[in-house]
Protein backbone atom coordinates (compact mmCIF):
# COMPACT_ATOMS: atom_id res chain seq x y z
CA UNK A 1 0.00 0.00 0.00
CA UNK A 2 1.13 3.59 -0.54
CA UNK A 3 1.67 5.71 1.98
CA UNK A 4 -0.29 8.52 0.46
CA UNK A 5 -3.17 6.17 0.08
CA UNK A 6 -2.89 5.61 4.19
CA UNK A 7 -2.57 9.37 4.71
CA UNK A 8 -5.99 9.47 3.07
CA UNK A 9 -8.11 7.04 5.51
CA UNK A 10 -10.22 8.08 7.83
CA UNK A 11 -8.84 6.27 10.83
CA UNK A 12 -10.51 6.39 14.86
CA UNK A 13 -8.18 6.59 17.43
CA UNK A 14 -6.53 4.71 19.72
CA UNK A 15 -5.05 5.49 23.59
CA UNK A 16 -2.16 2.85 22.61
CA UNK A 17 -1.32 5.85 19.67
CA UNK A 18 0.85 8.23 22.13
CA UNK A 19 2.57 5.10 23.55
CA UNK A 20 3.73 4.49 19.91
CA UNK A 21 4.80 8.28 19.65
CA UNK A 22 6.32 8.74 22.95
CA UNK A 23 8.93 6.45 21.82
CA UNK A 24 9.14 7.27 18.22
CA UNK A 25 12.23 9.49 18.97
CA UNK A 26 14.09 7.07 20.68
CA UNK A 27 16.22 4.63 19.16
CA UNK A 28 14.34 1.23 20.52
CA UNK A 29 12.83 -0.63 17.94
CA UNK A 30 8.98 -0.89 18.49
CA UNK A 31 6.99 -4.17 18.39
CA UNK A 32 3.44 -3.85 18.52
CA UNK A 33 1.60 -7.10 19.43
CA UNK A 34 -2.15 -8.48 20.01
CA UNK A 35 -4.28 -10.98 18.46
CA UNK A 36 -5.72 -10.86 14.90
CA UNK A 37 -8.30 -8.28 13.96
CA UNK A 38 -7.48 -6.13 17.06
CA UNK A 39 -6.48 -3.52 14.57
CA UNK A 40 -2.65 -3.49 14.55
CA UNK A 41 -2.66 -2.20 11.14
CA UNK A 42 -5.10 0.61 11.66
CA UNK A 43 -2.69 1.65 14.50
CA UNK A 44 0.43 1.25 12.36
CA UNK A 45 -1.94 3.91 9.62
CA UNK A 46 -2.35 6.39 12.31
CA UNK A 47 0.91 6.64 13.45
CA UNK A 48 1.88 7.45 9.77
CA UNK A 49 -0.30 9.49 9.73
CA UNK A 50 0.77 11.52 12.77
CA UNK A 51 4.77 11.51 11.49
CA UNK A 52 3.20 13.24 8.58
CA UNK A 53 0.48 15.75 9.80
CA UNK A 54 2.58 16.64 13.55
CA UNK A 55 6.03 15.75 13.06
CA UNK A 56 6.14 16.94 9.47
CA UNK A 57 7.81 14.00 8.14
CA UNK A 58 8.39 13.81 4.27
CA UNK A 59 6.14 10.96 3.34
CA UNK A 60 9.09 9.66 0.98
CA UNK A 61 10.77 8.97 4.16
CA UNK A 62 8.29 6.60 5.72
CA UNK A 63 7.94 3.12 4.29
CA UNK A 64 5.27 0.42 4.95
CA UNK A 65 5.63 -3.55 4.54
CA UNK A 66 2.89 -6.20 4.55
CA UNK A 67 4.67 -9.39 5.28
CA UNK A 68 1.64 -11.03 3.63
CA UNK A 69 2.85 -10.29 0.57
CA UNK A 70 5.04 -12.86 -0.32
CA UNK A 71 7.20 -10.43 -2.88
CA UNK A 72 7.84 -7.98 0.34
CA UNK A 73 8.29 -11.23 2.69
CA UNK A 74 11.01 -12.55 0.16
CA UNK A 75 12.37 -8.87 -0.47
CA UNK A 76 13.09 -8.75 3.42
CA UNK A 77 14.00 -12.02 3.73
CA UNK A 78 16.82 -11.48 1.47
CA UNK A 79 18.76 -10.17 3.88
CA UNK A 80 19.35 -7.00 5.95
CA UNK A 81 22.07 -5.41 3.78
CA UNK A 82 19.86 -5.75 0.46
CA UNK A 83 16.62 -4.44 2.35
CA UNK A 84 18.54 -1.40 3.68
CA UNK A 85 20.07 -0.74 -0.10
CA UNK A 86 16.33 -0.97 -0.87
CA UNK A 87 15.20 1.92 1.64
CA UNK A 88 17.96 3.91 0.64
CA UNK A 89 17.39 4.04 -2.68
CA UNK A 90 13.91 5.03 -2.71
CA UNK A 91 14.50 8.00 0.48
CA UNK A 92 13.63 11.07 -0.13
CA UNK A 93 16.05 12.44 2.36
CA UNK A 94 18.31 9.46 2.92
CA UNK A 95 20.55 12.15 5.90
CA UNK A 96 17.21 12.39 7.90
CA UNK A 97 15.77 9.18 9.85
CA UNK A 98 13.33 6.88 7.86
CA UNK A 99 11.08 5.16 9.25
CA UNK A 100 9.63 1.19 8.62
CA UNK A 101 6.74 -0.09 9.43
CA UNK A 102 6.36 -3.84 9.06
CA UNK A 103 3.35 -5.74 9.61
CA UNK A 104 3.38 -8.97 10.73
CA UNK A 105 7.10 -9.49 11.25
CA UNK A 106 6.46 -12.91 12.31
CA UNK A 107 6.54 -13.88 8.81
CA UNK A 108 9.95 -13.72 8.72
CA UNK A 109 12.42 -16.33 8.39
CA UNK A 110 14.11 -15.12 11.53
CA UNK A 111 12.94 -11.73 12.99
CA UNK A 112 14.88 -11.29 15.87
CA UNK A 113 18.45 -11.23 13.60
CA UNK A 114 16.35 -8.91 11.17
CA UNK A 115 15.69 -6.36 13.70
CA UNK A 116 18.39 -6.87 15.90
CA UNK A 117 21.14 -5.95 12.57
CA UNK A 118 18.98 -2.89 11.58
CA UNK A 119 19.04 -1.35 15.69
CA UNK A 120 22.88 -2.08 16.12
CA UNK A 121 24.31 -1.09 12.49
CA UNK A 122 21.41 1.20 11.13
CA UNK A 123 20.62 4.00 13.90
CA UNK A 124 18.57 6.01 11.18
CA UNK A 125 16.15 3.91 10.46
CA UNK A 126 13.32 3.64 13.09
CA UNK A 127 11.46 0.37 13.00
CA UNK A 128 7.92 -0.12 13.85
CA UNK A 129 6.89 -4.09 13.64
CA UNK A 130 3.71 -5.70 14.34
CA UNK A 131 2.87 -9.26 15.38
CA UNK A 132 0.00 -11.27 15.32
CA UNK A 133 1.38 -14.98 16.62
CA UNK A 134 1.96 -15.32 20.42
CA UNK A 135 3.98 -18.44 19.99
CA UNK A 136 5.54 -17.67 16.76
CA UNK A 137 6.78 -14.57 17.90
CA UNK A 138 8.05 -16.10 21.45
CA UNK A 139 9.57 -19.03 19.36
CA UNK A 140 11.24 -16.48 17.02
CA UNK A 141 12.75 -13.32 19.09
CA UNK A 142 15.11 -14.16 21.37
CA UNK A 143 17.08 -12.73 24.39
CA UNK A 144 19.43 -10.55 21.47
CA UNK A 145 16.69 -8.21 21.48
CA UNK A 146 17.00 -7.49 24.91
CA UNK A 147 17.24 -3.43 25.25
CA UNK A 148 16.94 -2.92 21.73
CA UNK A 149 12.73 -3.40 21.38
CA UNK A 150 9.78 -1.50 23.46
CA UNK A 151 6.87 -3.96 23.66
CA UNK A 152 2.97 -2.08 23.21
CA UNK A 153 0.72 -4.83 23.17
CA UNK A 154 -2.61 -4.04 21.37
CA UNK A 155 -5.72 -5.11 23.32
CA UNK A 156 -9.59 -5.01 21.49
CA UNK A 157 -11.36 -1.25 22.34
CA UNK A 158 -11.64 -0.49 25.96
CA UNK A 159 -15.61 0.66 25.96
CA UNK A 160 -14.39 4.47 25.55
CA UNK A 161 -12.87 3.62 22.55
CA UNK A 162 -15.76 1.53 21.04
CA UNK A 163 -18.28 4.88 21.47
CA UNK A 164 -16.26 6.74 19.02
CA UNK A 165 -16.66 3.89 16.95
CA UNK A 166 -19.89 4.08 16.56
CA UNK A 167 -19.76 7.83 16.47
CA UNK A 168 -21.15 8.63 20.02
CA UNK A 169 -18.87 10.88 21.06
CA UNK A 170 -21.41 13.12 23.44
CA UNK A 171 -21.38 9.74 25.41
CA UNK A 172 -17.42 9.70 25.46
CA UNK A 173 -17.19 13.24 26.29
CA UNK A 174 -19.66 12.47 29.85
CA UNK A 175 -17.90 9.18 30.48
CA UNK A 176 -14.57 11.27 30.26
CA UNK A 177 -15.57 13.85 32.90
CA UNK A 178 -17.76 11.00 35.39
CA UNK A 179 -17.11 8.10 36.69
CA UNK A 180 -18.15 5.50 34.66
CA UNK A 181 -19.10 3.20 37.69
CA UNK A 182 -21.64 5.30 38.61
CA UNK A 183 -23.51 4.72 35.46
CA UNK A 184 -23.42 0.63 35.93
CA UNK A 185 -23.56 0.35 39.19
CA UNK A 186 -27.22 0.99 40.60
CA UNK A 187 -25.67 0.61 44.38
CA UNK A 188 -23.21 3.24 43.97
CA UNK A 189 -23.92 5.77 46.43
CA UNK A 190 -22.80 8.59 44.30
CA UNK A 191 -25.47 7.27 41.87
CA UNK A 192 -28.22 10.11 43.05
CA UNK A 193 -25.54 12.86 43.27
CA UNK A 194 -25.20 13.07 39.94
CA UNK A 195 -28.77 12.44 38.96
CA UNK A 196 -30.14 16.22 38.50
CA UNK A 197 -26.54 16.63 36.36
CA UNK A 198 -27.27 13.53 34.16
CA UNK A 199 -30.49 13.55 32.33
CA UNK A 200 -31.84 9.64 32.85
CA UNK A 201 -32.06 9.24 29.63
CA UNK A 202 -28.66 9.50 28.75
CA UNK A 203 -27.54 7.26 31.63
CA UNK A 204 -30.16 4.88 29.76
CA UNK A 205 -28.28 5.30 26.92
CA UNK A 206 -25.00 4.86 28.09
CA UNK A 207 -25.91 1.14 29.71
CA UNK A 208 -27.76 0.08 26.66
CA UNK A 209 -24.51 0.84 24.43
CA UNK A 210 -22.59 -1.16 27.71
CA UNK A 211 -24.76 -4.09 27.13
CA UNK A 212 -24.04 -3.98 23.09
CA UNK A 213 -20.27 -3.87 24.05
CA UNK A 214 -20.47 -6.79 26.53
CA UNK A 215 -22.43 -8.62 23.50
CA UNK A 216 -20.51 -7.87 20.88
CA UNK A 217 -17.03 -7.10 22.06
CA UNK A 218 -14.48 -4.93 21.02
CA UNK A 219 -13.63 -6.02 17.93
CA UNK A 220 -13.09 -2.65 15.85
CA UNK A 221 -14.29 -4.50 12.69
CA UNK A 222 -17.60 -6.21 14.57
CA UNK A 223 -18.06 -2.75 16.12
CA UNK A 224 -18.24 -0.50 12.81
CA UNK A 225 -19.51 -3.56 10.95
CA UNK A 226 -22.67 -3.09 13.41
CA UNK A 227 -22.81 0.84 12.97
CA UNK A 228 -24.07 0.66 9.46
Amino acid sequence: MEIQEILNKKLNNRQELKKIIDWIDNDLIIVITGSRQVGKTSLIFLTIQELFNNFKINPGNIFYFDLEDFEILNLIDSGVKNFVKYILSRAAQKDNRIYIFIDEIQYLNNPSNFLKLIADHYKNLKVIATGSSTLEIKRKFKDSLVGRKIVINLNTLNFKEYLLFKERKELYNILNSHNFRLFIDSKSKSTNAISEEIPVIIKEEIKREFEEFITFGGYPAIVLENNY
